[in-house]
């Protein structure tokens, strides 16, 4: 019997669902038709509910399905009814079997899965104050039964098909409105100027309206449920009660406001207090009791509230309710007017009977004389209530007995007995329900009721006081979400649905369920970008970045990560103006992780460097090859060995890049080649393309790159499920490559950026480009806390690739700050909006590593210097940043002495490519003669001294470039830079190049053989400033520099008719003194510490004061050569200021002559021969002393014959040999 009842279940509903599907638009053209299913095919598709047949529950919920599809306008609260009562109760009811759950929550799926119906539930139900949110319950349903709530280990047994379908119906949902977000703008709120869609205006509006009231009504309920008494202020804030409170306003406030506690309202209307009866005075108007029967009257007042249990306050309500009913009846009219002077609730008045008693002959109404007969019956009908229906009571009242009991209530007289009659019948076939247990508005109550006929009554009355199911006029596949679907978003999002994905995205193995999971995270912020919720984007955007960097550690492109990478590259690119800092340093992450799996093109990780004198990169000090390479890469570095010259870690940047123009050259950087690689990867990968090519789908990238092909990878194309590790590589390699995501690192995509996301790339870069342990403090100094915090990066394991990260990660975010810097930029940004965070950001790097800090970064230190040079190279003609620029290369100048040894290279070759790009003014010069002077002391550095030398090169050999430093009074920084890499021993071809520089310009300039703007005789002015330095270098400089210094200054002054020599009749005397004084004089004073610094190593006091000796003997000899060569002109130039002049050298030259030493006898010999060509000139033999009455031979010889008495004797043999004999020199002497 029991197979039979169900075979017969089964037969009637499937015909049912067969004329539903097959004529459901005939049907619901019938209103006799719709009535039968409004009424008793929904009542018994209730019931059915209730079985225990799966076959029948299916057909069931089937039915449902179809009636919703066609008669969804004429059956509002029937579907909530279903919804709540049915399909939800069964899915999470755990006593129902698993079956059971599983065919709700398939058929909750199906709805899920109709746009409209989603659209129209929300529409009809959450925006109607009479009827539950039914959308907001269904989604907090799927999203609280999407994941066991006890785990994956728990007693529910784990993650089943029951918890898939409910992800999959979330994920139907947001997915159907995401699919309408694409291709279109933005949200436009009500009130812009788009006329697109003028006729969604107004029912938007109005949906709105009504959700705001309810949201209203449903706080006003809650605050007054919890505590009436000081409710009051809300519900005036909230605008449902008056200010000041009336007890009209408060009174429309308990009628109407559904969700309140009925309990409450019953004790709240019975208090005594003053206030609270004038509300109860007012909430009875509000009752159509006129021509209504007592028993119908106390029914309709009853189901507003629950009875108190205290009978003083049913006594006070029964007492309002009998004043209000009776006032509301017709009055008795006998002789004129009725009850003329008398109370209204004194006066004899009509009151209806219960049963309509016409057409028997018998009076429609009766007299009653005072309101006191109303309350005296309404006590009566209540226990004649409890008596006839409550299962305690054994003996039931006869109707009798109820006359009897009601004798002489209408001030002593007798009710008539049909009336009475009427009251005990109405009671005893309809009990009246006084504990609320009717369907209440909203959907409350019980969930599980009994489909009874008083409970299916109430649903029907309930259905006829509601509003029309109203359905969509909108095609909604060509019509833009609007405020309807902004409101849904928000629904979702306020249930919280981002930990329930996160759990089934990290915990559940099945790449089918991550997949669901990271789905419905691109929707979310497919929808939170469409309406402009820039909150919602960006943390969607970091929890995205961040699943991807989890699932990717340790090199893994696993399913997981191939999901996450699949969802989070269009998700950044078309919501590039919604990342804020956090984002973007998580973006920028994520790039550095693609280069560490080998994801990325050698183009995009090849870093700019300079060249050296030889032209090709200078070498650098590491290595930055990914610690995961892909597997082609790994064969190909096992089949050949590859060489330091080809790590594909430096590029060339003076030779040829540099050269360009500034314009043309702006956006060389560390993504320069990448548009080139993306035209040359698409060619070369074509074939493997085509081979890993699946069927794709549209999906929008965002309104920021309109011109970029906006075509995401199909659902099957990632994740690749393959134990082929090249094939998974080759297939990720491609799809970022379709992704277009890289282009954002290229000029014209950071130049598209907004400014503000601009500048908080900037930010993200900058923290990124410190490494870590560097505490940067204000100015550079150190500083306990990190600054630079990562707390929203997944930490990497310790191991190699946590290393290479510690490296590469402060090195990328270095150059993406620099090119960005240095890049064209767009029509919203300007270089002003991050050139302060990047100055000081590169100062305070630079700073830390001058304050001794830092120095094992040894590769970041290298790139540091790069860029800053970079900085510098592309900025200089920006004259607002050459302050802050030549700051820098000053700070570059401090840098420790080991650390500017190993980087002095690198510096001097960037300087060579600053001066020769840009045209430096007075402070920039200034600095780049300082830090030339630094990289001339660099010891062992053949590059950097040649880099040096060809910087000051550049200004020699051009005639314009020299004028311009004339110009500038820089020749004395000129000279004091040749002479310091003249000095120096490490490289000795640099320091014979220097010493040729500096002997050669003058000479140059005072023959005309250089093209200079000068005046005349302007080369006498630098004549002698090029003397003391060659005199410098020959008095500080090493063994060999200082011979050929002597050589130059020998050459510079004596020869003539040579490339060296000067037009010696232009030279006045005074500048010949200034020579002798500050030039050669000085050159034969002792030093204070003699040091050969060409020796390698110590060398010994011996050869030390040998040179010394022997470069003091030098001196003098070249210094008398000078004075005999030239001192015809000086007599004929200044003949009184020639002896002065002489007799100073000579008292010089006696005084260094008497000092024992090894030198000692180099002096004297110069000084004898001196004093031999004077003394046989006759010239000098007529020139007068200073000291009046003497020659100026005799005056030498005064100055001569105190320290070296024998000299004279000497010498004037040499004149005279016969002078030799006694008396010979006795006469002599006399």
């Amino acid at each position: 019997d029991e197979d039979l009842a169900s075979d017969t279940h089964c037969l009637g509903l499937s015909l049912l669902n067969v004329a539903l599907e097959s004529g459901g638009d005939e049907i619901s053209r019938s209103d006799d038709l719709i009535s039968v299913i409004q009424d008793d095919i929904c009542k018994s598709l209730l019931q059915n509910s209730r079985t225990s047949s799966l076959s029948v529950l299916s057909l069931t919920l089937r039915a449902i399905f179809n009636l919703f599809l066609h008669f969804k306008r004429h059956l509002k609260v029937q579907l909530e009814i279903f919804f709540t009562s049915v399909h939800l109760k069964i899915a999470a009811m755990e006593t129902a079997s698993y079956e059971q759950r599983e065919i709700a929550l398939e058929s909750l799926l199906e709805f899920c899965r109709e746009p409209e119906l989603m659209l129209e539930l929300y529409e009809n139900y959450d925006c109607d104050v009479r009827c539950t949110n039914l959308f907001e319950t269904l989604v907090r349903f799927l999203v609280t039964n999407a994941f066991p709530s006890d785990g994956l280990q728990g007693v529910t047994g784990g993650f089943s098909t029951l918890h898939r379908l409910a992800l999959s119906g979330l994920v139907s949902i947001l997915h159907s409105i995401a699919l309408r977000c694409e291709g279109q703008r933005h949200y436009r709120v009500e009130g812009s100027t788009d006329l697109s869609s003028p006729t969604l205006n107004a029912p938007e509006t109005d949906l709105q309206r009504k959700r705001e009231q309810k949201r209203r009504l449903i706080l006003a309920a809650r605050t007054f449920n919890s505590e009436p008494s000081k409710a009051m202020p809300a519900l005036q804030s909230l605008g449902l009660v008056s200010t000041p409170p009336t007890p009209e306003s408060m009174a429309e406030f308990l009628r109407h406001t559904p969700g309140l506690d009925l309990r409450i309202v019953g004790e709240y209307l019975a208090k005594r207090h003053e206030f609270n009866g004038q509300v109860r005075k007012a909430f009875l108007e509000l009752f159509p009791f006129a021509g209504l029967g007592i028993v119908d009257g106390l029914r309709a007042l009853l189901s507003t509230f629950r009875l108190p249990g205290e009978s003083q306050l049913i006594e006070r309500l029964m007492e309002s309710f009998a004043e209000a009913y009776f006032a509301k009846q017709p009055p008795v009219l006998e002789g004129g007017e009725a009850g003329a002077g008398q109370e209204s609730h004194k006066t004899a008045r009509w009151v209806p009977r219960e049963k309509n008693a016409e057409e028997a002959g018998e009076p429609s109404r009766v007299k009653m004389l005072s309101s006191d007969t109303i309350f005296i019956l309404s006590y009566s009908i209540i226990m004649l209530n409890t008596d006839l229906h409550s299962a305690k009571v054994a003996k039931k009242m006869t109707a009798a007995e109820f006359i009897r009991n009601n004798r002489g209530i209408d001030n002593g007289k007798d009710m008539p007995g049909f009336f009475l009659t009427d009251i005990y019948e109405a009671i005893r076939d309809e009990e009246i329900r006084l504990h609320g247990d009717a369907p209440v508005e909203g959907g409350g109550g019980d969930q599980n009721p009994e489909v009874d006929d008083f409970f299916w009554e109430g649903i029907l009355r309930r259905s006829e006081s509601i509003d029309e199911f109203s359905t969509t006029e909108r095609l909604l596949s060509e019509t833009p979400p609007g405020a309807s679907e902004r409101d849904m978003l928000q629904v979702i999002t306020d249930c919280d649905p981002l930990p329930m994905f996160s759990l089934c995205y990290e915990s559940i193995s099945d790449p089918a369920v991550s997949s669901q999971a990271m789905l419905g995270l691109q929707d979310m912020v497919k929808l939170s970008a469409y309406f402009d919720q820039i909150e919602g984007v960006s943390g969607l955007v970091k929890v995205m970045c961040q699943y991807f960097l989890k699932a990717s550690a340790n090199g893994s492109l696993a399913a997981k990560s191939q999901v996450a990478l699949r969802a989070l590259l269009p998700c950044i690119m078309g919501n590039l103006s919604s990342l804020r800092e956090a984002e973007w340093r998580l973006v920028l992450e994520t790039v550095v992780r693609l280069w560490a799996l080998d994801l990325l093109p050698s183009h995009l990780t090849e870093l700019d460097d300079f060249a050296g004198a030889d032209g090709r990169p200078l070498e650098s000090l590491g290595s930055l090859r990914p610690p995961y390479p892909s597997p082609s890469s790994e064969a190909a570095g096992q089949a050949n060995q590859v060489t330091p010259e080809d790590t594909g870690t430096n590029r060339q940047v003076n030779q040829p890049p540099l050269r360009q123009t500034r314009q043309d050259s702006a956006g060389d950087g560390f993504f320069e080649s990448l548009t080139k690689w993306f035209e040359d990867e698409t060619r070369d990968t074509e074939e493997e393309n085509l081979a890993l090519a699946r069927q794709t789908q549209e999906m929008s990238l965002g309104n920021l790159f309109p011109e970029i092909n906006h075509k995401g990878m199909a659902d099957s194309e990632l994740p690749v499920l393959s134990s082929d590790v090249a094939e998974v590589h080759a297939a990720v390699k491609a799809f970022i490559a379709k992704s277009n995501f890289l282009e954002l690192f290229t000029p014209s995509g950071t130049a598209r950026l907004p400014a503000e996301s601009w500048q908080a790339l900037a930010r993200s870069a900058a923290q990124l480009s410190k490494p870590s342990g560097w505490a940067l403090g204000p100015s550079g100094s150190p500083t306990s806390s990190d600054s630079g915090s990562r707390s929203a990066v997944p930490p990497v394991p310790p191991g190699p690739e946590a290393d290479w990260h510690d490296v590469v990660d402060p090195i990328f975010g270095l150059e993406l700050l620099t090119n960005m810097t240095c890049m064209p930029h767009g029509t919203s940004q300007s270089l002003s909006q991050i050139w302060p965070l990047v100055s000081t950001h590169f100062e305070r790097l630079i700073l830390y590593i001058v304050g001794g800090h830092g120095s094992r970064d040894q590769q970041f230190i290298e790139r540091l210097i790069v860029n800053t040079l970079r900085l510098c190279i592309r900025l200089i003609g920006n004259v607002e940043l050459v302050p802050t620029l030549l700051m820098l290369t000053q700070h570059l100048a401090r840098l420790p002495e080991g650390l500017f040894n190993i980087y002095s290279e690198r510096i001097a070759c960037g300087l060579l490519v600053l001066v020769k790009e840009s045209d430096l003014q007075h402070t920039g010069l200034c600095a780049i003669f300082s830090l030339l002077r630094r990289i001339s002391e660099s010891p062992a550095s053949v590059g950097a001294c040649g880099a040096g030398l060809e910087c000051l090169n550049h200004w020699l050999a051009d005639d314009v470039e020299l004028s311009r430093l004339l110009s500038m009074q820089h020749f004395p920084e000129l000279l004091s830079t040749l002479k310091a890499f003249a000095s120096q021993n490490s490289t000795p071809p640099a320091a014979a190049a220097a010493l040729g520089q500096l002997s050669s310009l003058v000479p140059q300039m005072a023959r005309g053989a250089r093209n200079l703007p000068q005046k005349s005789g302007q080369w006498q002015s630098l004549w002698v400033p090029t003397l003391h330095a060659l005199a410098d270098v020959a008095r500080q400089g090493s063994q060999k520099s200082s011979a050929q210094a002597f050589v130059y200054l020998q050459r510079l002054l004596l020869e003539q008719g040579t490339e060296l020599s000067l037009p010696w009749e232009e030279v006045e005397f005074s500048v010949w003194k200034e020579c002798m004084e500050q030039v050669l004089l000085p050159l034969l004073q002792k030093p204070a510490a003699a040091v050969d610094s060409e020796a390698v190593g110590s060398p010994t006091p011996s050869t030390s004061a040998d040179w010394a000796a022997a470069r003091r003997a030098s001196a003098a000899q070249l210094i008398c050569r000078v004075v005999l060569t030239h001192m015809p002109d000086w007599l004929r130039r200044a003949p009184s200021g020639f002896p002065i002049l002489f007799l100073r050298l000579l008292h010089i030259l006696v005084s260094e002559a008497a000092e024992p030493g090894e030198s000692q006898e180099g002096l004297q010999e110069s000084l004898k021969n001196l004093l031999l060509v004077v003394s046989a000139d006759p010239v000098f033999l007529e020139l007068g002393s200073p000291n009046q009455g003497e020659s100026l031979l005799q005056s030498s010889w005064a100055v001569v014959d105190p320290i070296l008495p024998a000299l004279r004797r000497e010498i004037a043999l040499i004149l005279d040999p016969s002078a030799g004999l006694p008396e010979e020199a006795a006469e002599g002497a006399a």
